[in-house]
């Protein structure tokens, strides 16, 4: 279905829209080197105690506590076990083991002493703190019982996690696979950031902040390069995208201009819900499902791309990998300075550094303005019914990382 008009529409609707009938990407076995981020698609059970035997929280002596309740009270030392090593034999009356951390416990020992708490002379230990039952020990299973559920499905792998699922013994698991993003930059001004700037020319700067913006919501970006303005050399290379990818994101050629052929070649090939939004900046924005895959019209000033990515791409994303909750967390917070330009009608994304609690703006906020966007924290939500804001005004604040 192509979309004959520009009619706007509110920014909570285009999330609504982009956001619908969207499914999780498969699970696929992951090794533990590439899981950090990912969402885990099974349970992961404990299959043995850990730690798996008794074994000593501290450096120092293993003792048995009745041997050591009354201090001072010197005892023979009869070794020395290190971790990863064993002591065997029990200890008997009267009788201390120099241990390490993490070594096991000695057969009747029940207790451990620390370094700190005693002096070692001629083969005897002076104990200068009492032993109770269980000092400085940990027992086997005491962090993970085996058949405990470790972590349920639907958890996203923080690097504590990860390692969690090796203290287990695991090598792999199953985890949502990353979303492939196509990037494809469109107009024939541009050029790649190596080569001299002739007249006329710009530098293809959108497509290396998206392919970083993918990466950073956990996603892998597929690099198509530059597309001139042709319609059917763009129809080409969209059909090509979203047969190798989940997602395209498209830079430039979503205005109404002659040479702005990306929304006709996604009306063409697919269904497109919207092509623009009550928002500043951003304003051109097409989205349509291709293939049933989501595709994404950003537009070339580069502000705008980015913003818009922040808002709509971003959460499709971490939606198809398994995210329950696809938004970077919002505070409210207030203005420290009027805004003093804000148009009727639309939502204003103000770019903004938060300092001492309130929100600052960048400078000029010109949609072509890289360093708007590249001082900025996040980004200061003005709704569309709202006017200019004056200072101390009390704002959503959407952060950037």
């Amino acid at each position: 279905m192509a979309v004959e008009t520009r009619t706007l529409i509110l920014p909570a609707e285009a999330q609504r829209i982009v956001r619908a009938d969207l499914g999780v990407l498969p699970a696929e076995p992951t090794r533990l080197h590439d899981l950090c981020g990912r969402v885990l698609a099974e349970p992961i059970g404990a299959a043995e105690d850990l730690p798996p035997f008794y074994n000593s929280a501290m450096d120092g002596y293993a003792v048995r506590s009745q041997d050591a309740g009354a201090v001072p009270v010197s005892l023979r030392v009869v070794g020395q076990v290190a971790s990863g090593a064993l002591w065997d034999r029990p200890l008997a009356a009267g009788e201390a083991l120099r241990i390490m951390t993490g070594a096991p416990m000695p057969p009747g020992a029940d207790a451990v002493v620390r370094v700190e708490d005693t002096g070692e002379a001629q083969g005897l230990v002076e104990i200068r703190a009492a032993a109770t039952p269980g000092d400085n020990v940990r027992p086997a299973g005491e962090d993970y019982r085996r058949g405990d559920e470790a972590l349920s499905p639907g958890t996203v792998l923080t690097p504590v996690r990860v390692g969690v699922l090796a203290a287990l013994g695991r090598t792999s698991a199953l985890a949502i696979r990353p979303a492939r993003v196509a990037i494809l930059a469109t107009g024939n001004e541009l050029i790649e950031p190596g080569e001299p700037l002739a007249p006329g020319k710009v530098r293809n700067s959108n497509a290396y902040g998206l392919y970083a913006q993918v990466l950073e919501a956990g996603a892998v970006p597929v690099p198509l390069g530059v597309c001139g303005d042709d319609f059917d050399r763009t129809l080409e290379r969209v059909e090509a995208a979203l047969e190798i990818a989940d997602v395209l994101v498209t830079s430039g050629g979503v205005s109404m201009g002659r040479h702005d052929h990306v929304g006709r070649v996604l009306a063409r090939l697919g269904e497109v819900f919207f092509t623009a939004v009550a928002q500043m900046p951003g304003k051109p924005l097409t989205f349509a499902r291709v293939f049933g895959k989501p595709a994404f019209g950003l537009p070339g000033n580069p502000v705008s791309t980015l913003v818009n990515f922040e808002l709509y791409v971003r959460p499709v994303l971490r939606l198809l990998m398994g995210h329950e909750q696809p938004d970077r967390p919002r505070q409210r917070l207030p203005l420290g300075e009027p805004i003093t330009r804000k148009p009727a009608g639309k939502a204003l994304y103000a770019r903004v550094t938060l300092r001492d609690g309130k929100l600052w703006l960048t400078g000029p906020q010109g949609s072509g303005l890289w360093q708007s966007l590249a001082k900025a924290d996040g980004l200061a939500i003005v709704p569309v019914e709202d006017g200019p804001p004056a200072a101390g005004t009390v704002l959503e604040f959407v952060p950037l990382a």
